[in-house]
């Protein structure tokens, strides 16, 4: 098996006490080249990953055993950007109670258990504690505040805090933004668009506002979270963090939360790519982005010949920039199917230029352990491994043996959430 001997490695000495439950005979993801036959939890936590005759002899009369008839496994995803209350309102319809509660049990079917994203305010995080309360809180939430009203997002946490348990609950960033979009011609750019005559965009920040706010967002001990989508704005976002820097290059493997992160990225000039990487300067990224919102022409068309720079994945990885994947939703589907299969195939490219596209186990690493590092759990979630909190997504299929076009009929048979099944798929059949 590949990763044999790693595996062996991964095996953790047993505590007394029979697993609680054992996935068995499958394709358990743990990192790119690296797959294992089982996984047993114990309570909230993976207890063991290895070989499947071994971890059996962890089984007791009460473990739950799980044959997986060659199914693949991988981490909980983690959706590195979402606007969960909206999404949650729009998706709720008008009158509904808790809009939250359909939003997550949505998330729960397409195997997301933990998200990032913007707070909208007390009534969020009431509908929040409410759903705690009534135990239906199977989503781990990473929240960020605004940049330019930090103690907007202080006085909430010191009034939500205690009706929301850390393990499921962060008030981890700051976010400010610094241009448009492209679908108004607003995110900044270097260059003219190629349709809208000498328009370039707008920055939304002067350079020494922008680092006054991230300084300050970073003596407050958040995670500053910075919105920009063209070449220029992305450029002065890097210059914001690198002045405000006052400590070593953040890397992925220390556990504390990325102290800056590039909101969408996605238009990068090339030398930005390396400085991104040498400062430890996360780009979160939605490879969904890249379909023009409703289908059709690969996003962004108006950028002319220049879109094959756009959405550079490929490059920006071999340049040692640490990626976080997650999808924009409600903007764009939250479904990571949706992220994977645009990462992997480059949906609508047709064009001469350089393969941006990564291989589906890249592409699943950096839409679970890579958003799991920059939000500073990277030693707790992402990775299915003897000690993390046991969050697992079964598919219907070997999700990694798929051709790119197929990626998107698989569907998640089970979501495991702190070892609980959370989600069985009713016409999955029996386990």
């Amino acid at each position: 098996m590949t990763g044999a001997v790693a595996l062996c490695a991964l095996l953790w000495a047993a505590p007394a006490r029979a697993s609680d439950l054992i996935l068995h005979n499958g394709k358990v993801f743990i990192a790119p080249g690296e797959y294992a036959d089982a996984v047993a939890v114990s309570g909230a936590r993976i207890t063991a990953v290895g070989a499947g005759e071994e971890l059996l002899a962890r089984a007791g009369p009460r473990t739950r055993l799980i044959d997986l008839a060659g199914r693949a496994v991988t981490p909980g995803f983690h959706d590195a950007h979402v606007h969960f209350w909206d999404g949650a309102q729009l998706s709720s319809g008008a009158g509904a109670g808790n809009p939250l509660e359909e939003a997550v049990a949505s998330a729960r079917r397409l195997g997301v258990t933990s998200v990032s994203g913007i707070l909208e305010g007390d009534r969020e995080l009431e509908a929040w504690a409410e759903l705690q309360r009534a135990g239906k809180a199977t989503l781990r939430y990473w929240m960020w505040g605004r940049l330019d009203a930090p103690a907007d997002f202080t006085a909430s946490r010191e009034r939500f805090s205690s009706r929301l348990p850390p393990e499921k609950f962060r008030w981890s960033g700051l976010k400010a933004w610094v241009d448009g979009d492209f679908d108004g011609w607003t995110a900044a750019l270097f260059e003219p668009y190629s349709d809208k005559g000498e328009s370039r965009g707008s920055m939304l920040r002067s350079p020494r506002d922008l680092l006054r706010l991230v300084r300050r967002g970073r003596e407050l001990g958040y995670s500053v979270r910075l919105h920009a989508i063209g070449d220029r704005a992305v450029r002065a976002a890097v210059r914001a963090c690198a002045g405000a820097s006052e400590r070593a290059p953040w890397t992925p493997s220390g556990g504390a939360p990325a102290p800056c992160v590039i909101e969408h990225a996605d238009l990068v000039a090339e030398a930005d790519r390396t400085r991104l990487a040498s400062l430890g300067i996360v780009a979160s990224m939605q490879p969904s982005r890249m379909i023009e919102a409703g289908g059709g022409e690969r996003h962004p068309s108006r950028l002319g010949a220049r879109r094959r720079g756009a959405f550079a994945l490929k490059s920006m990885q071999a340049a040692g920039v640490a990626l976080a994947f997650g999808s924009d939703w409600p903007d764009r589907t939250l479904n990571p199917l949706a992220g994977l299969s645009a990462a992997v195939a480059r949906h609508g490219e047709g064009e001469e230029g350089p393969d941006e596209s990564l291989t589906l186990e890249e592409a699943v690493s950096h839409y679970t352990a890579g958003a799991a590092r920059a939000a500073g759990a990277g030693r707790e979630l992402g990775v299915i491994r003897p000690g993390y909190r046991a969050d697992l997504v079964v598919f219907d299929r070997d999700l990694f043996s798929l051709p790119s076009g197929e990626i998107l009929k698989a569907r998640v048979d089970v979501t495991i959430f702190d070892g609980e099944i959370v989600y069985e798929r009713v016409d999955a059949g029996k386990f």
